[in-house]
């Protein structure tokens, strides 16, 4: 492969004779077209003429300060209104500094805020005792006079509700002494074992001439008792439990015994023992709740009402045919506690202060369900508007469910 020649190195013409470098007239004539012709220097005066300056120290960078100066009159230097401004000399590097602008004079430090309103100073004498407010006390004793005068109040109370009630019950205690005796039923004896023994027999019976011979008013009830007896459908070795309580009680003059308890099948029941002719006798009317309008036509607002026995308590179910302002709610809950229907009273009728004497405030009667045993008569309602399940009461009978 052949090697490629070195391209030629250029060559210089070498200078001539009449290339006139150096004619200074055409080389001046050049250089005048580019000068810059200055104006001629002013004399200079010499040292000793000069008016002394007072220098001042120059710092480094650029500072332009501008006060405002104040008071001057006609004939002052120039100096002193005019705006300085100084630079560094050539032979300092520059270095820049805070420029300061001050426009106005200084201000004077803002004054403290006050304090509740009023500015608090320190005392200029030792030992004297700034003076303080004496409100914390006045309102703390009014507050401790207020909770005093409250106290006392709801002591009152309390002493006059005390004292109201220990009179309520004394008057009962009262009623209940002038009541007369229970006749023939003591409180453990003949009787208990005698009336446990009749229970036995007539929970065990299987027609309506097996109670026949120990029922109170036989001859009367024999009608009655045939059509409506229904059995207990207990076992034939089934005795009341040992449980079962002995209560006696006195309605009108007519003592009664009662025993209280539960059947195999977990009803309730309330069986009550009268004495007739001396001989022991048990109540059926009484120990089966017995109505003239059966409970279940009751509740459908069916039949004329008539002598009821329930359950009886003050209620509040009020309606636009029977007002609060006007009528004493309650209500009766059937005997085996299975139906209930509502029966009003006028306020302040007989039939209602009749029941409400039981009902004393504050005070319940030995009721363990809250209501009490009681005898009523109701009729239909005879305004309209109400529902079939209200009745009226106007007459009450008696407490309890034996008859006098």
């Amino acid at each position: 492969m052949p090697i490629p020649e070195p391209e030629p190195t250029p060559r210089l013409d070498p200078a001539s004779y009449d290339d006139e470098w150096d004619d200074p007239e055409l080389l001046a004539e050049e250089q005048a077209i580019d000068r810059t012709i200055l104006p001629p220097k002013r004399e200079q005066l010499p040292a000793s003429a000069k008016p002394a300056r007072k220098r001042t120290k120059v710092e480094m960078g650029l500072q332009i300060t501008a006060k405002v100066r104040t008071g001057l009159r006609i004939g002052d230097s120039e100096d002193a209104a005019v705006v300085k401004l100084d630079c560094p000399t050539a032979d300092q590097p520059f270095q820049p500094t805070h420029m300061i602008v001050d426009r106005r004079e200084q201000a004077p430090p803002p004054s403290p805020k006050p304090l509740g309103g009023k500015i608090k100073e320190e005392h200029l004498e030792w030992g004297e005792k700034p003076k303080q407010s004496h409100r914390w006390l006045i309102r703390s004793g009014i507050a401790v006079a207020m909770l005093l005068a409250a106290a006392l109040t709801i002591q009152q109370l309390w002493i006059r509700n005390t004292d109201e009630e220990h009179g309520t019950q004394e008057s009962l205690l009262e009623e209940r002494e002038k009541l007369p005796e229970v006749v023939g039923f003591e409180i453990d004896g003949s009787s208990d074992r005698q009336s446990r023994a009749l229970l036995a027999t007539y929970a065990k019976a299987r027609s309506a001439s097996d109670i026949l011979p120990f029922v109170r008013d036989r001859d009367s009830l024999v009608e009655r008792i045939t059509r409506d007896w229904t059995p207990w459908n207990v076992p034939a070795n089934w005795s009341e439990p040992e449980v079962c309580p002995w209560e006696t009680g006195n309605e009108s003059g007519r003592g009664f015994g009662l025993l209280c308890g539960a059947l195999p099948d977990l009803s309730r029941f309330r069986a009550y023992f009268v004495r007739e002719n001396e001989v022991l006798k048990l109540d059926w009317e009484a120990t089966t709740g017995y109505c003239s309008t059966p409970f279940e036509m009751l509740v459908q607002g069916k039949g004329t009402g008539g002598k009821t026995r329930a359950f009886v308590k003050p209620d509040t179910f009020f309606t636009q045919a029977f007002p609060e302002a006007l009528y004493r709610s309650f209500k009766l809950l059937s005997p085996d506690q299975t139906a209930v229907v509502w029966a009003y009273a006028k306020i302040g009728s007989p039939a209602d202060n009749a029941i409400m004497a039981y009902f004393p405030s504050g005070i319940l009667l030995e009721s363990e369900h809250g209501e009490l045993p009681m005898t009523v008569t109701l009729s239909p309602p005879d305004q309209s508007g109400t529902q079939k399940n209200q009745w009226l009461i106007t007459e009450m009978l008696h407490n309890e469910w034996v008859s006098p």
